[in-house]
């Protein structure tokens, strides 16, 4: 698609053939063609750097990701032949804005990384993504809406269930009370040496007459 400052260079062409006209120089009939050569170039580069593109997204770690865990996008842009440029492409990811460009792209390609944070279960997919390429110029603009890709699948955290019914077993026996603790009396019996004070059932020992203890 043109931009606006092509329709400058192809006016300011017009104008300098015609005062080439009138003033007959010769020069200035060269460089009006030059200029309308120059638009004509930069159709054909943007066109040609618009085809020759590709725009790669994955998650890393790559291996199977569950809720919780913490991943980084890398986001490229990569010449399917020779260098090309300038280019850019961004979107969505999991709800966050990610993208990767340059003014220059070989065929190794250009990478940008950013960290996802934590994870939320579910499928991890682009949304949104736009390649955006053009002429070194500036004369022209391509925009190519791509396609939304599935990157990932999130699975729930999951534990044991044999450590579970562990942790359950070690919680009733800690719920379950003990003889001479709280207050609640399973019996009493005579008090011995050694026994703590705060065991002492008062009323009954001053009943009978006797220390007791209880249990």
């Amino acid at each position: 698609m043109p931009r606006a400052r092509v329709i400058g260079v192809v006016l300011l062409g017009v104008v300098v053939y015609a005062y080439g006209s009138t003033s007959e120089v010769a020069w200035l009939f060269l460089l009006a063609y030059w200029l309308w050569a120059l638009a004509i170039a930069g159709g054909l580069y943007a066109a040609w750097n618009a085809r020759g593109l590709e725009a790669t997204a994955e998650l890393r770690p790559a291996e199977a990701l569950f809720e919780g865990d913490e991943a980084d996008l890398l986001v490229g842009l990569r010449s399917v032949r020779g260098t090309r440029g300038p280019a850019r492409v961004s979107g969505l990811v999991a709800g966050r804005s990610a993208g990767a460009g340059a003014g220059r792209v070989p065929e190794d390609g250009v990478e940008e990384l950013r960290g996802l944070g934590t994870l939320r279960r579910g499928v991890v997919r682009t949304s949104g993504f736009v390649q955006e390429s053009g002429d070194p110029l500036g004369l022209f603009a391509s925009r190519r809406a791509l396609p939304d890709r599935e990157l990932a699948l999130v699975y729930p955290r999951y534990a044991s269930l044999g450590a579970l019914r562990r942790q359950r077993e070690v919680e009733a026996a800690l719920a379950a009370p003990r003889a001479g603790s709280g207050n609640e009396i399973f019996g009493v019996r005579e008090y011995q040496r050694g026994d703590p004070l705060r065991r002492i059932h008062w009323r009954t020992s001053a009943r009978r007459g006797e220390l007791v203890v209880r249990e």
